[in-house]
């Protein structure tokens, strides 16, 4: 199971897991050779810094490199996965780890959607809101009352709904929201209006940049962050990377039909926790739901697998 950005945990420490540190240094070192790589732009960097349009550059960058890190890890200490899950941006992790695009290729593509499609978006001030304990309909009633281009992104959980739209706007809605009984609310600026149809008026870009490179079929079936069925095909993973960005998704479903499959190990190959908190309880109790907590070793470990 491949994160998107920014999930990175402040527990997350290369070194602290043994053989993970080699693994990253190569694979930051092939950044390094590819794109022009700043980490340091994040060090310190709080959720504010995602509407900074370097800053949130930088961090697909960083999640791509240690999702990769995460996942090859996985591979030689535990099993070579059979299948792959993604969460929005996660899903050009996916396509290094099921050889679909080398690294560099997907680094490259990354810069190029920021510097040809996303940058024209980066002066105006989005934002993304979550909101706790409100149905959908309870919170479209509420874009009706603020700005009716507010969109639903995401169902991200079974009580957690997404939506992105002009920052201000966003914020009203928060607002409204507390006021209507949402125990919980945040809000995430943005660089871009991600998975809204404000970007649909990219995919000519997008479809350009797709077909100078050139993809090959997963080693292993890729779940869709967007249409939830299983891609196998080269065709279909370069059809999910141009929709993915302008599509909403449904991460609620998506644990919904993996919790169908037969038993399993689900493993969150990131730097973060956030997806397998999510998911575990929605799991089978015959799942085991693992993330890099449960990685560490036993002096270090700061966290028990249920």
């Amino acid at each position: 199971m491949f994160p998107t950005f920014p999930m990175r945990s402040s527990e997350f420490d290369v070194s602290k897991i043994l053989g993970l540190k080699p693994i990253y240094e190569k694979y930051k070192k092939r950044a390094e050779n590819c794109i022009p790589l700043n980490l340091g732009i994040l060090e310190g960097a709080t959720n504010s810094s995602l509407a900074n349009f370097e800053a949130a550059e930088q961090a697909h960058y960083a999640c791509i490199t240690e999702n990769v890190t995460m996942a090859e890890w996985v591979s030689k200490n535990i099993a070579k996965c059979d299948h792959a899950v993604t969460y929005s941006h996660g899903t050009f992790s996916a396509l290094v780890h099921l050889e679909a695009l080398d690294f560099e290729s997907v680094l490259k593509l990354i810069q190029a959607i920021f510097n040809q499609a996303l940058k024209p978006y980066s002066q105006t001030p989005w934002a993304l809101g979550a909101v706790v304990g409100l149905s959908a309909e309870n919170l479209k009633g509420l874009f009706l009352k603020v700005d009716k281009d507010l969109e639903i992104t995401d169902f991200y959980g079974p009580h957690a709904i997404l939506f992105s739209g002009l920052a201000g706007s966003v914020k009203k809605v928060l607002d409204l929201a507390i006021e209507q009984g949402s125990p919980l609310t945040r809000l995430v600026p943005l660089c871009a209006p991600f998975h809204t149809s404000k970007l649909l008026e990219i995919t000519p870009i997008m479809d350009k940049l797709l077909q100078s490179f050139q993809f090959k079929a997963p080693t292993v079936p890729l779940f869709s962050s967007v249409t939830h069925e299983w891609l196998t095909t080269a065709d279909e993973l370069r059809s999910e990377i141009c929709n993915n960005i302008s599509s909403p998704l449904n991460l609620n479903l998506t644990f919904e039909k993996i919790s169908e499959c037969k038993p399993s190990t689900l493993i969150e190959c990131g730097s973060s926790f956030s997806l397998t908190d999510i998911v575990r309880p929605m799991l089978p109790k015959e799942w085991k739901c693992l993330d890099f907590r449960d990685l560490l070793p036993n002096e270090a470990k700061i966290h028990e697998a249920k």
